[in-house]
């Protein structure tokens, strides 16, 4: 007898498992910032899909290494480590030279139209988006870069709780590739000396900019309400609401004030609603993942597009027809759109009639038939057409820097022209 005690035949405790986790901390803290920055520069929208399967090898690969198999690991780490850094040196480029991109791909690049972290929206189950409070940042589109700062109350311009004009539309009034001294509603306060606030945003149809109106328009007590549309109000109105909302609006009693809700694709009440928190709060806002989404993205958007619908032609009422300048058969779906642009105009009329403003619509001139329908449109609601935008169109035709090259925005000419034309009170009555 040695007094030798035998060997433990047991499996190795904790304390070197232990041990190489911590030894390894920092790389698995390097593996887990690159997996971010990987999902985040995957997709603005989507990122969060990678992220749990990468996450998923990640985890595989760390317990390797703490069962002292390490390879795999360090395979795994080399791999994201290498794809994060190719994400920053090009996110680098795409800051020092963003020129490099041209098209639709730098528009989804640049672009802050979006709700996601770093974008210029919020969701909204009223508006579907609407502007965030004290945002600011650099935008782009087509070419074009200018800077978007909002107030307090969601929009752009000084904060103002009393005016003696008030603006509504869409990117024509909010100044789409202009700064804010130069876009319409600044440009007709320089001409007037009048107290004005610009409650136009980008995308939006008349539907929505009643309830801006009602949220913040009225309360600032307007003499004058201008309303800027055009035709892609349209096809606007059934973007953002379902068929059953607008045939609920059209139908409704206008003592109800009723406001549709838009559809749900737009907005989301769910705290578990994991895609959307990555989207929205967690995700690093990169340039590249606009790249992703403008080449990948378009072609999935393709691949799982709905199949063309039919439409049901219907026979028109004269009178209606006459309004909105349509043919005797038309599709169900068109005629439900101008129905509710008809019935927008006449709520919004109606909204500043109740503080005592006047109701002023204008368009951009085109198409012809369009803009005659909205003047139709606008005295048919008791209110005023303003040939403004027409003017401005007039004088595009003959040369005059009127439209933004290649975008179809007023420029910051045609914003003054626009402007000029609305002060100058050339009105078709009620």
């Amino acid at each position: 007898m040695t007094g030798r005690e035998p060997e433990s035949t047991d499996r190795p405790g904790l304390r070197p498992v232990l041990g190489r986790l911590r030894g390894a901390g920092p790389l698995i803290l390097l593996g887990l910032l690159a997996i971010w920055v990987v999902a985040s520069a995957s997709s603005r929208s989507m990122g969060f899909w990678l992220l749990v399967p990468v996450l998923a090898v990640f985890a595989w690969a760390v317990v390797g290494l703490v069962g002292g198999r390490p390879a795999n690991f360090f395979r795994v780490l080399a791999v994201l480590v290498g794809l994060a850094a190719a994400a920053l040196i090009l996110e680098g480029i795409l800051h020092l030279a963003p020129g490099i991109l041209r098209g639709q791909i730098a528009n989804a690049a640049y672009s802050g139209y979006h709700t996601y972290k770093g974008g210029i929206y919020t969701d909204d189950r009223v508006m579907g988006s609407r502007m965030r409070p004290l945002a600011s940042r650099a935008m782009y589109w087509q070419g074009y870069w200018w800077d978007h700062e909002t107030n307090t109350d969601g929009y752009r311009g000084v904060p103002a709780t009393s005016a003696e004009a008030v603006f509504l539309g869409d990117s024509t009034i909010y100044g789409h590739g202009v700064e804010v001294g130069q876009t319409v509603p600044a440009r007709f306060e320089l001409a007037t000396d009048q107290k004005t606030v610009n409650l136009g945003q980008q995308g939006l149809s008349l539907v929505q900019s009643l309830a801006r109106l009602r949220e913040l328009g009225l309360t600032m007590r307007p003499e004058t309400v201008f309303v800027a549309t055009n035709i892609t109000d349209l096809s606007d109105l059934t973007f953002w609401y379902s068929e059953e909302e607008l045939a609920k609006f059209v139908s409704s009693d206008a003592a109800a004030e009723y406001q549709p809700t838009v559809r749900e694709s737009f907005w989301s009440d769910s705290r578990w609603d994991l895609g959307k928190v990555w989207a929205d709060h967690l995700a690093l806002p990169l340039r590249v993942a606009g790249i992703v989404e403008g080449t990948v993205g378009v072609w999935v958007k393709r691949l799982l597009e709905a199949p063309e619908v039919t439409p049901v032609r219907v026979s028109v009422p004269g009178e209606e027809r006459d309004l909105f300048g349509l043919e005797a058969e038309v599709e169900a779906l068109e005629l439900l759109r101008w129905r509710a642009l008809r019935r927008a105009m006449l709520e919004i009329r109606r909204a500043a009639e109740s503080i005592g403003a006047a109701t002023i619509f204008f368009d951009i001139g085109y198409p012809e038939e369009y803009s005659q329908a909205i003047e139709r449109l606008a005295v048919d609601a008791g209110g005023e057409y303003s040939p403004g935008g027409r003017e401005a169109f007039a004088r595009s035709t003959t040369g005059e820097d009127i439209f933004l090259p290649n975008d179809g925005h007023w420029s910051p000419n045609g914003c003054a022209v626009v402007a000029r034309g609305l002060a100058s009170g050339a009105l078709t009555p009620d």
